[in-house]
This record gives C-alpha cells, structure tokens and sequence, in this order.
C-alpha cells in the first residue's frame, strides 16, 4: 500500500510538472501564469479577443486595483474606484526568515466610464520580485454585447432627429433639424468610438451603414445652405451699415447672401424707424428696426433690434449715428438670436 501511494504521488508531480493539467494553457513551464508578463500574455488573452493589463504591487488588492486601472488607460478614460484598507503581508527573507509589514494603502483607478464586465485573475506572487501581479481582462465579444444596446440607443435618437429632417419642405427646418441630428451624432459617435474598442469588426457589422451617414452629415448640411440663399432688403439705412451688419450675420450662421431676390429662398428684411422725437431744439431719436427672415411659405423668424437714444445737431447726423448704433446691436446679437430661435 505505501508503494502504491508512492507511485501515485510520483505521477502527480510528472504530471504537475509537464503541465498536463487542465489550467496548463495559462501557465508556462508549469509555475509562471502566462499572464504575469506582457511577453506572454498573448498567448493566455489573445488581443483579438481579449483587452487585458497586468498590475504589480507588493499588496494582492492593490496589484488587482492597479491592473483595472491599466485596463481603464487602454480606454483612455477615468472611473473613479477607491481601494482603501489595512493589510499585513508576510514575505520570506533571504535567511527564510518572516518578515512582517503593514501596508496603509489608497489606489485610485480613474476613468471616464464604468468599466463593465471586468474580470481578475488570482494575484500570483512573484517570489522573486516580493510582489503580486495580477491580470484584468475584458471579453472583447461578450462586453460588445452588453454595450451593443448603449450604441443603439444613441443611434436611435440621432436618427430621429435625421429622419425627421428629410420630411420638412421647410428649408430651415431641414437645416435645424439636421444640425440638431449632427449634435445628436456627436454623442453617438462616442458610443461607436468605445464599440470599437470593444470590437471594431463586430461595430462595423452593425452600424456600418450609420457611420457612413455620420461622415456625411456635414456636406448635406452645406450643400443645404448654399441652395437656400437668402436677399438682404433694408428701407432706410447709412452708407449700407445696416445691410452690411446682417449680411455678415447671416454669413457667419452659413447662409448665402445673394444679390437677386428672384433668385433667394428667404428675404431678410429689416424695417428701420428712427423715432424722431418732437418739440426739442435737438435731434433726438430712439431707433429700432424690425428684423425678420421671410421664405417662400411665410416667415420664418423675426426679430425688434432696439438701440439707445441718439442726439444730433442735425437730422442727418442723427440718422448715421443711428444706423451705426442699430448695426453695433446687429453685429452684437442678431447672430446668436437667429442661432437659438431657430435652432441653427
């Protein structure tokens, strides 16, 4: 009996010893987990199906906290994780004497998202290094699916705002609500851009055909822009200041001004009234003009620039600084109104 248990011990140690056991893929030269080193760690977490890091500390949890913070970096993000305790760990000197210490320790892994779908492996101590490691790893398939319903809720809404924008015969409408798809998209995009992470074969599968339409949401809302221009018409105005004023905030908006009106989309009016006052030896005028944009369907947006009172030998004197003042307020606001109003 005590030869049999002999033999018996004997083929466990060959067995322990050549790897033939069920973990011998993850081990090298049967001791060494594969995953300890990045020389190896391919070879246990292949990268293209597996993102894993590795973290090193003389403490078994800050070793596992260090290695999600690795795994976080790849995604160049920040989750905010705090290991705090108190451990005692025992290390065997040189003379294979015990020595004690106690570690106080505060590890902060950052990153900008929850990192989902994490996994660790059991910190393996390094003997020769008195440390631990450990590998925390991601399923690169198993993880996409779990954020696959993330991207296509973004998807969703950015296409709701793009598929109700090829509706509207209103070409201010389709220009709001496109540009309303594109802040949408922005959003969307980093969804795809952390899908691709995940699996970029897997993401352009799926939402191939919504990346295409993100590139080219740009040149659809230029291409709209340029073919509704739109007619600048003042009644009364200085050395065209006014005129000049609301051409260049339409411009900056990405209208284009043209000089025929048969030929424009809209009609920018403004109805300028300086609002001379009466029964003084001055000229005194509280100006303001109406300013409105005007299509083909009827008007679009409008708009009461108002300035403070100017006084003026002269009626003519008056009326330019006037229409100096009224342009200023154009210049100042009329961009950013038409901007909010009309969702531009």
């Amino acid at each position: 009996m005590k030869k049999n248990k002999l033999l018996i011990r004997a083929a466990a140690a060959f067995l322990l010893a050549t790897g033939i056991c069920g973990c011998a893929s993850n081990r090298v030269n049967g001791a060494i987990p594969l995953w300890t080193s990045y020389d190896t760690i391919e070879q246990a977490y292949p990268n293209s199906d597996f993102i894993a890091r590795i973290g090193y500390s003389p403490n078994k949890l800050e070793a596992a906290a260090l290695a999600e913070s690795e795994l976080g970096s790849y995604f160049s993000h920040s989750v905010h994780s705090i290991v705090q305790g108190t451990q005692t760990i025992t290390d065997s000197g040189a003379a294979n004497a015990n020595v004690s210490r106690k570690i106080d320790y505060d590890v902060t892994v950052e990153s900008l998202l929850n990192l989902f779908d994490v996994r660790k492996t059991p910190a393996w101590y390094d003997s020769s290094k008195r440390q631990y490691v450990c590998c925390a790893y991601i399923n690169r398939a198993d993880a996409w699916k779990i954020y696959e319903q993330t991207a296509r809720d973004a998807r969703d809404n950015f296409r709701s705002f793009y598929d109700n924008a090829q509706k509207q015969k209103e070409p201010i409408n389709r220009i709001k609500l496109l540009k309303a798809a594109q802040t949408a998209g922005d959003v969307f995009k980093e969804k795809l851009n952390f899908a691709n992470m995940l699996s970029e074969n897997l993401t352009k599968k799926t939402f191939g055909m919504d990346e295409q339409l993100l590139s080219a949401l740009p040149s659809m809302i230029k291409k709209e822009q340029v073919s509704n221009s739109v007619f600048v018409k003042v009644n009364d105005d200085n050395a065209g200041v006014i005129e000049s004023a609301i051409k260049n905030s339409l411009a900056n908006l990405g209208f284009v001004v043209t000089g025929k009106q048969k030929d424009a989309s809209y009609v920018a009016k403004a109805e300028v009234n300086f609002n001379k006052a009466s029964g003084t030896k001055m000229i005194v005028l509280n100006p303001f003009a109406n300013v409105s944009l005007e299509g083909k369907n009827g008007g679009a947006y409008a708009v009461v620039i108002k300035t403070e009172r100017v006084v003026a030998p002269n009626e003519q004197a008056a009326k330019r600084l006037a229409s100096q003042d009224l342009a200023d307020e154009i210049n100042a606001k009329l961009e950013a109104d038409i901007k909010s109003k009309l969702g531009l």
